[in-house]
């Protein structure tokens, strides 16, 4: 009954809604992913599973979803929009918390039994990735909080990122220092006291930091060392020096230039299997990916692709520029950079769910905040085009 009840709110208002200016993005990216490929990949890998799945839900379900949103976003409220969506967010951060603290009590017979923490970050914590990264979206919420209530959650932002640190995901501990460092900011912009204090603290925390340095690189190599090793023991990562060469994302980077030469218009497709002599999919519902959103969009989609993110991208950070400068804003659009963040050294954007359908929501919310600003004009290349064809259709 919920289920059908939420359904009917947000597809009442579908036939009322004003489209923004995020809409043509994902309709010319859903283009863009159909015809990916096209005169390159052969019909068999353009159909399989994996394939279908991720141009379906990467292209026309985020319009779906879009314009679910879009239809009861403009609905009357009698409450703080910012408030809830964040605190729906900041839950999601504790949640994720809480399951790898979880994780390890419930596993601690593990340490206590002679093995390592790697041990039991491997056995414990095989969904450490998403996770990890699912709060780091999250923690700029934490922050809004801060902002708007109280500066004791930026407190709570920092103890969420080291339970993040603590799952063992590098992508985490990366993305997550981007997005603490931008929090802050986001804390401290136009408030004089509250950024001389956080200046005070940052440089407090480094004095400590330098004294227990030798402890703090004994704790990153326990979380974090393993990720050095291959299953049979061999490095990754070479320990007299960083041998780049070795490196997959390295590799698929490179390769995703060949790629685009020899399909330079529509790429290779997204579902295409070129590439699995660098990097084998782990089950038929995943797809090949180069690992980072540029080489992605590169190698899969060629010029039509670059062009339909290019755009994309575009007028997504217009609206973030657009948007009233209000904590609730800056909280969307951190979140927003904290997906593109996690995006370049993972697929990112192209992981359907959570991370392109929470950009689509964030782009819905980013228009709603910036208003009339927010709107496609009535005189916009692409109505005009969808009014023609409308006729047409007549």
């Amino acid at each position: 009954p919920c289920a059908g009840v939420l359904a009917y709110r947000f597809i009442r208002g579908i036939p009322r809604i004003r489209l923004g200016i995020g809409f043509p993005g994902l309709v010319f990216v859903s283009l863009a992913l159909v015809l990916g490929g096209l005169g390159t990949i052969p019909a068999e890998e353009y159909f399989t599973v994996g394939s279908f799945y991720y141009i379906l839900m990467l292209g026309p379900a985020m319009v779906l979803i879009y314009l679910l949103a879009k239809g009861s976003a403009p609905v009357a409220r009698n409450y703080n929009v910012g408030d809830k969506i964040s605190v729906a967010f900041y839950a999601t951060a504790l949640f994720l918390a809480f399951l790898v603290l979880r994780a390890y009590v419930k596993n601690a017979d593990i340490l206590f039994s002679g093995g390592e923490i790697e041990d039991l970050i491997r056995e414990a914590l095989p969904w450490r990735n998403i996770a990890a990264n699912m709060s780091v979206v999250s923690i700029p919420f934490v922050f809004y909080y801060a902002r708007r209530h109280h500066p004791i959650h930026a407190v709570l932002a920092c103890v969420l990122y080291l339970v993040m640190l603590a799952s063992g995901s590098r992508g985490a501990a990366l993305c997550g220092a981007l997005v603490m460092l931008a929090g802050f900011i986001y804390l401290a912009w136009g408030r004089r006291r509250t950024f001389f204090v956080l200046l005070l603290l940052f440089f407090a925390g480094l004095f400590v930091a330098f004294l227990f340095r030798s402890k703090i690189a004994e704790l990153f190599d326990a979380f974090f060392g393993f990720h050095n090793f291959g299953t049979n023991g061999d490095h990754f990562i070479e320990l007299e020096g960083f041998n780049l060469l070795n490196e997959t994302r390295f590799k698929l980077l490179i390769r995703s230039i060949g790629d685009f030469l020899s399909a330079p218009v529509f790429g290779q497709g997204i579902g295409a299997m070129n590439n699995t002599d660098i990097y084998m999919p782990p089950t038929a519902w995943h797809i090949c990916w180069y690992h980072s959103i540029i080489p992605q969009i590169i190698g899969s989609l060629g010029a039509v692709g670059i062009l339909a993110y290019g755009y994309q991208f575009f007028f997504r950070l217009r609206l973030i520029l657009r948007a009233k400068r209000d904590a609730y804003a800056g909280a969307l659009a951190l979140s927003y950079f904290a997906i593109l963040a996690y995006s370049m050294i993972d697929p990112g954007l192209f992981v359907p769910l959570p991370y392109a359908f929470i950009a689509v929501l964030l782009t819905v919310f980013l228009e709603n905040r910036a208003g009339e600003d927010g709107h496609l004009p009535e005189n916009s290349v692409f109505l005009r085009a969808l009014h023609i064809f409308k006729k047409k259709e007549k």
